[in-house]
């Protein structure tokens, strides 16, 4: 069990007083007649060792833990002033670290957006991207201007709402993107610049661009599909207006040939005879 920490100068007091008290003993010793020195001052002497051996096992102990704490506490002012350097050196580039890493995200963005509108202009795909705030488009791609029978400095000076034909899809779409973060392959149409319909399919994410919110639109035409589609069903139509004759005329012959109707056509047939002969 370790002790209790003591001060140096108690135990230079408590030093001084067992030399005290040995000084006192030696001279009881000196003093005292033969007998008593063989009995109880050889006592006192053995006691007096083993306590001096004790207490000095005790100090080299109590020494040996104050050299160990103060070891410990070196150690722990070192570690303090290493933390205080590194604070102070941490503060005093803080902004220009803060400053370049701003500058890197930014100096990425453009590089990406960039690297987009590479693409971009590459693909056939109509591409625009509005905001999301007011529908202005920041950005659209050569086959997005052929699409609307505009050019692509045109179609920046217009918003995304005036291009649809129902203006609600527009806030259908809102709608989907915010709830599920995108919207693939909706149906709907458009209006070119000439005031003509026509239909797209159109896919929606939402993207920064510019440091802004927006939306990305990929659109494809499928006017041509739409017309088939279309006049397939004409088709049908027409089909089931002639199946529906065919069936009555099939059902008008099936009547004809029952008994039923060739007797009340005899019976027409005899009255028709008598009112000849009056």
């Amino acid at each position: 069990m370790p002790h209790p920490p003591l001060e140096i100068d108690k135990l230079i007091n408590l030093a001084n007083a067992e030399w005290l008290v040995n000084g006192e003993l030696l001279s009881s010793l000196v003093n005292s007649p033969p007998n008593h020195f063989r009995t109880n001052g050889v006592s006192e002497a053995f006691q007096f060792g083993l306590q001096s051996t004790e207490t000095e096992s005790q100090m080299t102990q109590l020494q040996a833990e104050i050299a160990a704490l103060k070891h410990e506490l070196t150690t722990l002012k070192q570690e303090k002033t290493d933390l205080e350097i590194l604070l102070e050196t941490t503060a005093e580039h803080s902004d220009s670290v803060e400053a370049e890493l701003h500058h890197t995200a930014i100096e990425a963005l453009r590089q990406s957006e960039e690297w987009f509108r590479t693409i971009a202009e590459a693909t056939p795909v109509p591409v625009l991207i509005s905001r999301v705030e007011d529908g202005a488009i920041l950005y659209t791609n050569t086959a997005a201007g052929a699409m609307f029978g505009l050019s692509t400095e045109e179609l920046l000076q217009r918003r995304s709402l005036e291009l649809y034909h129902n203006p609600n899809d527009r806030r259908s779409l809102l709608e989907a993107i915010e709830r599920n973060g995108s919207v693939q392959s909706f149906e709907l149409q458009f209006k070119r610049a000439d005031g003509s319909l026509f239909w797209v399919t159109a896919s929606l994410r939402q993207l920064t661009f510019s440091q802004e919110p927006t939306i990305l639109t990929a659109l494809c035409d499928i006017t041509q599909r739409k017309l088939e589609e279309e006049a397939l069903k004409q088709q049908v139509r027409e089909m089931q207006i002639e199946i529906d004759h065919a069936k009555r005329v099939r059902q008008v012959a099936e009547i004809v040939q029952t008994d039923y109707f060739q007797e009340l056509q005899a019976e027409v047939e005899r009255l028709r005879y008598s009112e000849e002969d009056w």
